[in-house]
């Protein structure tokens, strides 16, 4: 099997998974605990066949105008095999102030974002999944010290 079918067929998985845990959400939403924030989504990260990590940037529109991060963390959306296309949407990467970061010893979580790409699946050699609990993770609650 080549490197293409099998970048294919676990972007297929993925994307399998993701729509099986939305079903499930969707018929339980009320059994399904308040502090999970995640709707179903797989951060990935994806290889050039190089070995060098694929970033872009994304632009987020905010309040006090435009805000520009990089991002090495995708959803994937849609896979289309015949053209071997996939679609994606950019995750933004935050520490814990909530502020972009590119250092992956800084990251804290990841948000969705409606930034989409087309990813051209021949120039992926490896998909590398991260841990679901990075998506929409809140922050800790630090209790105030007590002073005697």
């Amino acid at each position: 099997m080549s490197t293409k079918q099998n970048v294919i067929e676990i972007l297929d998985v993925v994307k399998q998974f993701q729509d099986t845990y939305q079903r499930f959400l969707n018929t339980f939403s009320t059994k399904v605990s308040p502090i999970d924030k995640n709707d179903g989504t797989i951060p990935l990260l994806l290889y050039h066949k190089n070995g060098i990590l694929i970033e872009e940037v994304g632009t987020d529109e905010e309040d006090s105008g435009e805000l520009r991060f990089t991002s090495c963390f995708f959803r994937v959306e849609e896979i289309d095999p015949a053209t071997n296309y996939a679609m994606m949407t950019l995750l933004k990467p935050l520490d814990m102030e909530s502020k972009p970061t590119v250092d992956l010893t800084e990251l804290y979580r990841l948000e969705r974002t409606f930034i989409f790409m087309e990813v051209k699946l021949e120039y992926i050699s490896a998909v590398q999944c991260i841990s679901p609990r990075l998506i929409n993770r809140a922050l800790p609650i630090i209790e105030p010290k007590w002073e005697n």
